[in-house]
């Protein structure tokens, strides 16, 4: 193979599919790009066996066609210190693949492509499902927040799919209101790390049982599904709680409070809010030194025997305790100017909402 590609988008695509490589020497190939280049494209693909993307470069200066597979650290390092313009890349009779850039020139070892591991082609069971981008990535970056970071059971690290977006660590839980299939599916980290990274205003995708993939302007993303859809609650695990009350504030006034308390509790600190007459009082509880008080206004309401109507009240006389870093964080994802908190008692979890986002935040009991 032989052609002259754009520097720019060689480092564009390439600083993307990187991360789908294998990090492990189970199958060395794994560890390598495929470049599988025809007359008026350059193919990249890059994986760990469990999920794959593939990315499309449209090239007009291809002279000679071809595969290699390359070590994808070890190139992608590379071109990402190439100032030129363009970079040609050739294959020779050895099947090692130089890199020329102005006057420099670069050769690597490659290995045979034949060897490289691709999963069989499936027949996916349903597909052509369209939804937004944008808000995708949204959903997925605010269920990111209460997604298991380092737990036992697998499943808990994973990103449910269908009637909502949900997430949960046990103990805090988000959802998001975004109808994207009508069976639950449940998305790896790796698989959502790559989502994160498409370009485009719309993804079309298409699952079976076990497998799912992703498809946009050039970008195609393949992955294995997690079990474990039988641990998550359901969706409407927010109808099995008699929310009664609601506090409405502005995110100005929460989020600097929230900031100042952090500096004096490690992560796992609570923070004690209690709803009075027009101001909520935070006071940092447990694992600290610091004695914190401070006062936000807000407004409050109760719901009425209608159960969509809420009426206005002096105060909502309710203490509640909670994770103070996890708060922080979910209320600094928002990007909204109010958020809404709603309760129940102080021992129920606490509902945090904003627009089509709730979280459920579980309470604490501190000594």
């Amino acid at each position: 193979m032989k052609l002259e590609v754009s520097t720019p988008l060689l480092q564009a695509v390439c600083n993307k599919a990187v991360k789908a490589v294998s990090t492990k020497d189970l199958i060395p190939s794994l560890k390598n790009f495929l470049f599988d280049v025809t007359e008026k494209n350059i193919h990249i693909i890059a994986g760990d066996s469990a999920t794959y993307i593939e990315k499309d470069i449209p090239c007009n200066t291809i002279q000679e066609v071809g595969k290699t597979s390359v070590d994808a650290k070890d190139f992608t390092k590379l071109i990402g210190k190439i100032n030129s313009e363009t970079i040609i890349l050739e294959t020779g009779a050895d099947n090692k693949l130089t890199i020329r850039a102005g006057k420099s020139k670069f050769t690597l070892k490659t290995i045979d492509p034949a060897e490289y591991v691709y999963p069989e082609n499936l027949s996916l069971d349903v597909d052509d499902i369209k939804i937004v981008l944008p808000e995708l990535k949204k959903a997925l970056k605010l269920g990111a927040i209460t997604v298991s970071k380092n737990a036992t059971e697998i499943y808990f690290t994973g990103y449910k799919i269908g009637n909502c977006i949900m997430t949960t660590n046990r103990n805090n839980l988000t959802i998001y209101s975004y109808p994207m299939c009508v069976d639950n599916k449940l998305l790896t980290q790796d698989l959502v790390n790559l989502l994160n990274d498409l370009d485009g205003e719309t993804v079309e995708f298409g699952y079976t049982e076990d497998f799912i993939e992703f498809r946009s302007d050039g970008t195609r993303i393949m992955g294995n599904l997690l079990c474990g859809l039988e641990f998550f609650p359901d969706d409407d695990i927010l109808e099995q709680f008699d929310f009664d009350k609601k506090a409405i504030v502005s995110k100005k006034d929460l989020l600097p409070v929230l900031d100042r308390a952090m500096i004096f509790v490690e992560q796992l600190g609570a923070v004690e809010l209690t709803f009075d007459q027009g101001v909520i009082k935070s006071q940092l509880v447990g694992n600290t030194d610091a004695d914190t008080y401070e006062e936000i206004p807000y407004q409050c309401k109760v719901r009425t025997d209608s159960e969509s109507e809420w009426a206005d009240t002096d105060k909502l006389d309710i203490t509640i305790r909670v994770n103070v870093g996890m708060l922080q964080e979910i209320c600094g994802a928002l990007d909204a100017d109010i958020i809404e908190f709603e309760l129940v008692s102080p021992e129920s979890p606490l509902l945090v909402k904003s627009g089509s986002y709730s979280a459920l935040m579980a309470s604490m009991a501190v000594e």
